[in-house]
């Protein structure tokens, strides 16, 4: 099951408990291994965003324009269980089919209460700690800088529309390493190593899989985004998943 980077009322613990991560590691299985250490920076990063950045479903509530973007919603809620690169194209079609609408109903002030929103949880992901950084999160973070520039100077010169297209999708690149997100994506990165049977695994180590798989399966499902990103992380490296 893939969990919805949707903001839930357990999420408004995720910035405080973010500041925790690095500490709570050493409760966690193998909590001294370089790997984990390496990953910490990533989860770190995560808790440390908001969790109320706005989404599309959330601003088109808010603009009452749902019933006539009912298939962008699904458009976009479908993007997360599609691979990197489909995934963003649905994104950038739902993005740009209700932008105008958007535009119309909330206005700039709408579109400058998105970007400005955004422009806070980049700050906040980048003082979350001086640790090294996944690629993937590293590129998310860039992308959704240059996003949100860009937003900011389409909402200067009047654009409202493209404005919050552009916030949308700086706003997706946030959710991308969000905690239930991270959590999720490392889970199906474990769970696809373990059939791909690519690796040579003792009967140990499979069992050991296993177990921290349904671990984290029960985590995900609890809501407790730390221990499923530990579960799920440890999991892929003893079933022979690599580092970065």
């Amino acid at each position: 099951m893939f969990f919805r980077p949707y903001p839930t009322p357990v999420a408004s613990t995720l910035v405080a408990v973010g500041l925790l991560v690095l500490a709570a590691s050493s409760c966690r299985d193998d909590a001294a291994d370089p790997l984990a250490a390496l990953f910490a920076d990533d989860a770190q990063l995560a808790f440390a965003l908001r969790p109320d950045l706005p989404s599309l479903p959330a601003l088109v509530a808010l603009a009452g324009i749902e019933p006539e973007t009912r298939d962008e919603i699904r458009l976009w809620d479908g993007s997360w269980e599609e691979p990197t690169e489909e995934r963003w194209t649905r994104r950038r079609r739902a993005h740009q089919a209700v932008s105008l609408r958007l535009a119309v109903a909330l206005g700039i002030e709408g579109a400058g209460d998105l970007l400005s929103q955004v422009g806070a949880s980049l700050d906040d992901a980048s003082t979350p700690g001086g640790g090294e950084l996944s690629v993937r999160v590293e590129d998310d973070l860039s992308r959704a800088a240059e996003l949100f520039q860009q937003g900011t100077a389409s909402l200067a010169a009047g654009r409202v529309s493209e404005a919050f297209a552009l916030g949308l999708e700086a706003g997706d690149r946030l959710r991308e390493v969000a905690p239930a997100t991270v959590a999720a994506t490392m889970l199906a990165r474990a769970e696809q190593r373990l059939q791909e049977g690519t690796v040579e695994l003792s009967d140990l180590e499979v069992d050991r899989g296993q177990r921290l798989l349904t671990g984290a399966r029960r985590a995900l499902k609890g809501e407790d985004w730390t221990l499923a990103i530990w579960r799920a992380f440890y999991a892929w490296q003893v079933l022979g998943g690599e580092s970065r």
